[in-house]
């Protein structure tokens, strides 16, 4: 491992030290996208079952992201930070820190060739994450909508959309407090 002050910082050679400041901060860039992937999976998640629920029109403002944000997907990564705290799996980032100082120490320009590739392919597992997660709900939601759409062609004086959509919205958020931890 080279030494953090082997560098001449009193050359006029102002460039190196430019190209290695800008290499550490995409490095680290790249480090706090691993951990927001997995969050960002989550609140995918959390949309496709808003969706699938009939919730897509309930908006709240999250002011982690300043944005609007469904309640589902809110009350998802929520408990994913919880998870995430609980598990103590903030030490494991810093840890990923720590190895990422002896993989690529701060006086190298070189950055590792399967970065980039492990960056894409992160990116393209978020949306498999999002179904994996999302995909009981989406079951059951599915199956509600094929009962409601019987019910309504055998049933022509009853409006489904007006039982169907509060039942589904219940039957949904029923099915994911069973999913939650203790509820078994």
């Amino acid at each position: 491992m080279t030494d953090l002050f082997s560098l001449d910082f009193n050359r006029p050679d102002s460039y190196g030290i430019i190209l290695l400041a800008v290499k550490e901060i995409l490095f680290g860039i790249f480090l706090g996208l691993i951990p927001h992937i997995l969050f960002a999976a989550v609140e995918l998640a959390g949309n496709i079952i808003a969706f699938m629920m009939g919730l897509s029109i309930a908006n709240v403002f999250d002011p982690s992201t300043n944005s609007q944000t469904q309640v589902i997907s809110g009350f998802k990564n929520a408990l994913m930070i919880m998870l995430f705290l609980a598990l103590n799996a903030h030490h494991v980032i810093f840890e990923a820190i720590l190895a990422s100082f002896r993989a690529v120490p701060v006086t190298t320009l070189t950055i590792p060739d399967t970065l980039y590739e492990n960056t894409v392919r992160y990116f393209a597992d978020i949306f498999f994450i999002a179904l994996r997660l999302s995909y009981p709900i989406i079951a059951v939601t599915m199956l509600t909508n094929f009962v409601f759409g019987m019910l309504g062609k055998s049933i022509p004086q009853m409006n489904v959309f007006v039982v169907g959509a509060p039942l589904g919205i219940l039957i949904g958020l029923l099915y994911m407090a069973l999913g939650m931890p203790g509820n078994g």
